[in-house]
Parts: structure tokens; sequence; C-alpha cells
């Protein structure tokens, strides 16, 4: 086996790539041009050893796609503050570690959390990473959020089966606030439901000429290629994650690895086009954003512009007398993948932006003027906040 020089200061991925060991653990074989490690057994560790399994919770969407849902709850309905909508990013999906820990820490505070994995993603049935129409993701939030918050997992079992008894849960769903975040292209479904910016979710968008032959040539006629490398900017692990061991980890989760569930390739056109075009359709509706929020954000962020931030910042028209309102909770230095670089100071910052927003939300009500901003998605009831995270958002009736 090879050797390194200063085997000592050497990173993982120099260490994998010179055949070492990684944090004790040799190197065994390739598998499609990744090397993989053996665990203590002497069994090569994949993707199975960080995603979970299907929890046997899902929904139905309206075209008749099976969609896998995760969910974390207190330990009885008395426990119950809030519900949380939780939208993944593009490839992504809400199995591997990240997502699983996230939850349990809300529920841990009172936080019941409910994800699931797009149509396309994960466990769920679809085309790998690839949507026709971006109104479907967003349908499909909305249908779930409503299977939830309205009526209280009380669902025929024909549609859905959700992991939270009716009869014990329900009234508890029913009541509390609830809140919508998402994370990357989780917080662009959110924007086209809440009518958010999404320069900041989606980054830069393609030269004049590149776009112009990728929505009237190569999409419409090759939906499910891939972009080349020249474009993809969501597929660059030195962007999205700190530790290399995370660098690493994630090139295991890859479509067609065993275990893998994430996408782990280059955008396919037709996902692509459909993102630029939830860019054109909602872009300048940054001053209808008229309720409380906060952005988590790096402002290094490769992938996701902090231009957007600012944007929003600059020119929402929240009212300057609402507790919390709009606020901006930097994490420099820690780049596109919050929840698994600076996890536990997402889900204080979170948790705390949530409680105060309960103690505050009756004397803001009238600050709010009653109205609604739904973008013809209605992600709420009545005049209820939105609570953008990060690349992400979200929302609630508080």
């Amino acid at each position: 086996m090879a050797t390194l020089e200063n085997e000592v200061n050497a990173t993982p991925s120099q260490q994998l790539a010179a055949g070492n060991d990684v944090d004790g653990v040799p190197i065994v074989t390739h598998i499609n041009g990744i090397l993989i490690p053996l665990d203590e057994d002497g069994k090569p560790v994949t993707a199975y050893y960080y995603n979970a399994p299907d929890s046997g919770h899902w929904f139905t969407s309206t075209r008749g796609e099976r969609l896998h849902v995760r969910r974390f709850l207190p330990d009885s309905p008395a426990d119950l503050k809030c519900v949380v909508l939780f939208l993944h990013g593009y490839g992504a999906h809400v199995n591997s570690t990240t997502p699983r820990a996230f939850g349990k820490a809300m529920a841990a505070a009172g936080v019941g959390v409910f994800m699931y994995d797009y149509v396309g993603h994960g466990h769920s049935q679809g085309e790998r990473a690839y949507v026709a129409n971006y109104l479907d993701w967003v349908e499909d939030a909305v249908l779930l959020l409503k299977m939830v918050v309205e009526s209280g997992c009380d669902v025929p079992e024909s549609q859905a089966c959700l992991g939270a008894d009716a009869a014990e849960w329900g009234p508890a769903l029913k009541a509390v606030p609830f809140a919508i975040m998402g994370q990357s292209l989780g917080g662009g479904l959110i924007a086209q439901g809440s009518a958010l910016p999404t320069s900041r979710f989606l980054g830069n968008t393609p030269h004049p000429v590149v776009l112009f032959f990728l929505r009237n040539v190569a999409a419409r006629l090759f939906p499910l290629r891939q972009l080349p490398d020249s474009l993809e900017r969501v597929q660059i692990p030195s962007l999205i994650w700190v530790s290399e061991a995370d660098q690493v980890r994630t090139k295991l989760d890859q479509w067609g690895l065993p275990g893998g569930l994430g996408w782990g390739h280059n955008m396919r056109l037709g996902t692509g086009l459909q993102l630029l075009d939830m860019l054109d359709d909602i872009r300048s509706n940054v001053e209808k954003v008229a309720f409380p929020f906060a952005v988590i954000h790096d402002p290094e962020d490769g992938v996701v512009l902090f231009e957007g931030t600012q944007l929003l910042l600059a020119r929402a028209s929240t009212a300057e007398g609402v507790y919390r309102g709009r606020e901006l909770y930097e994490l420099r230095g820690l780049k596109h993948d919050l929840l698994t670089n600076a996890g536990p100071a997402v889900v204080d910052f979170v948790t705390q932006w949530l409680r105060d927003r309960l103690e505050h939300s009756a004397s803001d009500l009238a600050l709010w003027q009653g109205q609604r901003y739904s973008a013809g998605m209605p992600w709420a009831k009545s005049p209820e906040p939105v609570l953008p995270i990060e690349a992400a958002a979200a929302s609630s009736r508080i």
C-alpha cells in the first residue's frame, strides 16, 4: 500500500488518493472509481452506513407517485409547541445523518418535524433528480403540509401513512403554530409558495447565449441529459462541506453505488430549465415579503450567492416594529450545507427564533394588517410570518 511522506498531516482525501488508512480504517477497493474503506469487521463502508432505510411513512402525490416521509415528534402531544415542514436540497434526501439529527434535536425542543423525499429523490418514486414542472415540487409540499396541520394526519390509508396517530396527535398538530424550513432548492420551493426571491437560492444564472441554448434547444430535446461540468456548481463538494470527511462521505452517497440515495451527478438539463423558470417567475416579488423572517447564510457561500439575502433584507416590506422580524445570522466560512457544517448553531438559532416569535406573535398581528402573501400556493391560512433560513426558508402560523 502506498504511503504519504507526511501521513500525520495528510487530509482524508490525500490519504484516500494515496491508499492509506482514513481515521485508522484501511482502504480496500474501488467502486465506480471511488476508493472504499473497510469497517472494523473488514466489510466495505458504503452509504448504507449513513442512510436510514425506508421509514414506512409516505403520502401519494396528485400525480400518483408515492413520496417517502420521515417525522420526528416530542414524547407526547402535550410537549408539542410548533410543527416544522423541512424541505431538502436538490439531489439530496432526508435519510442521511444530518437531517435525522436535525429532526431529533428539534423534537427534543418540543418542535415536531415532518420531512419527505421529493419525487425522484431518496426513497420516493420518480425519475431520479428530474422534474418536468417545478410546480410539482411545490404542490407536493403544500399537500403534505395540509395533511399535517389542517387534517392532523387524519388521512385515508389509500393516500398517506404519516407515522403520527391522528387520534393522539391530530388535535395538537392542528392547533400549534407551524413553520416551513428549506435548504437550497427547498428555499426556492418556499419562495414560490411565499413570494420570496430565488436569486439567493440558485446562485449565478448562465451567460445569456448559454441560457438561450439551454432553454430553447438542449433541455427541450434532451431533458434527462446532464449539464456539462463547466456549468455545474451543485456537485462541487469543496463549495458545500467544510470537513473533508463529509466531502468523501458524500461521494459514497451517490445514486448507483451501494446504499446511495443522493443523486451525486450533474444536474439534468430539464431540471435545470425548471429551476430557471422558477427563478424568472418569482425574482421580482421581494417587496411582497411583509412577514417576520430570519436568514442564516454564509456570506462566502459559493452555491447560493449572498447578494440575494442582502436584497431580501433591503427590500422586504416586513414592518419595522415586528420583533425579530427581519434578521440575518451570518455563519462565515461554513459554506453551503450549514446543517451539516454547523448543525448545533442552526438548531439553537431556529429554536430560539421560534420561541421568541411564539411569545411576541399576538402583539405583532396588528402590524401585518391582515394581509396574505401566497403567490397562488397558500402556505398558511391567516397572516402568518415566514422564516427564511440559510439557503433555505420557513413559514409559520404564529
